[in-house]
C-alpha cells in the first residue's frame, strides 16, 4: 500500500480554482470600488486645479496631469498584485480543505479489510481541516478492527 504523501497544492482543480476565482473577485471588486470612489472624489478639485494651472503655467500642469497617470497606473498594478495575492491565498486555502478528502478518497479506495490497522489511524497533516473527520473515522475502524 502506497504512503498518501500530498505535495501538489492542486488536488480538485474544479474546487480550488472556483473558490479562488471568487476570492480574487471580491479584491478586484473592492479594489475597483476603492480606487473608483477616489477618482471620483479628487476629479472635480483636479480640473479646477488644471484649469487654473493650465491659464497660470503650462510646464506645471503638464507636470500634474503625468504625476496623475503615473498614479492611477501604480494603483492599478498594486490592484493587480493584491488580485494574485488573494488568488494564490485561496489555492492555499482551499487546498487544506481538498487535500483531506483527497486523501480520504485515495485511502478508501486502495483499501482492504487488511488495511484495518492503517485506517484505525488516520491523521491528516497539522493544519488541515476535517481533523475531527479523521478521528470519527479512525474510532469507526478501530470499533469495527475488533
Amino acid at each position: 500500500m502506497a504512503k498518501f504523501k500530498r505535495k501538489i497544492v492542486i488536488n480538485n482543480r474544479k474546487f480550488q480554482f472556483k473558490y479562488s476565482l471568487y476570492f480574487a473577485s471580491v479584491a478586484i471588486s473592492v479594489s475597483l470600488l476603492i480606487l473608483s470612489g477616489v477618482f471620483y472624489l479628487l476629479f472635480d478639485v483636479y480640473v479646477e486645479i488644471m484649469n487654473y494651472l493650465s491659464n497660470a503655467n503650462v510646464n506645471l500642469a503638464q507636470l500634474l496631469n503625468d504625476r496623475v497617470i503615473h498614479a492611477f497606473y501604480t494603483l492599478l498594478g498594486m490592484i493587480i498584485l493584491f488580485t494574485l495575492i488573494l488568488f494564490l491565498t485561496g489555492l492555499l486555502l482551499t487546498h487544506r480543505i481538498v487535500g483531506p478528502i483527497h486523501k480520504l478518497k485515495l485511502m478508501l479506495q486502495e483499501s482492504s479489510p487488511e488495511d484495518f490497522d492503517r485506517l484505525a489511524n488516520l491523521k491528516f497533516r497539522k493544519g488541515d481541516e476535517f481533523q475531527e473527520l479523521a478521528q470519527v473515522i479512525s474510532d469507526f475502524f478501530k470499533k469495527y478492527k475488533k
